[in-house]
């Protein structure tokens, strides 16, 4: 099946703050437009490592949750293995059973 688009991924809260280059030209002076520009690259540095260390603890997280849920799929499985060979184990013994039974309400068999 095909695979549907992905949509657009909304900008983060507080990035539509960060300066840029058309914040640096509407200062006003000359002085205040330097001074941003100075302070914009740092400020978006800062602002990318924050959201560096965001998503790495969010991947460690989900990382740690995928292994969880692995172990736990594995455990569900055994499980299910187990209880299916039970129920087999079941149907036959109620075949023999019924067998048995047959055999014995049987006009035929011996007493």
């Amino acid at each position: 099946p095909p695979v549907p688009p992905v949509p657009p991924v909304p900008p983060l809260p507080g990035h539509d703050r960060l300066p840029g280059p058309k914040a640096a030209g509407a200062a006003g002076s000359p002085e205040a437009g330097a001074a941003a520009a100075v302070a914009g690259p740092s400020a978006n540095v800062v602002h990318l490592e924050v959201d560096r260390r965001f998503y790495q603890e969010k991947s460690e997280k989900l990382s740690t949750e995928n292994d969880q849920l692995r172990d736990e799929l594995y455990l569900m499985k055994a499980m299910m293995r187990k209880m299916e060979e039970k129920l087999e184990d079941y149907q036959l013994s109620l075949r023999h059973t019924e067998v048995d039974g047959a055999a014995l309400s049987s006009p035929m068999s011996p007493r």
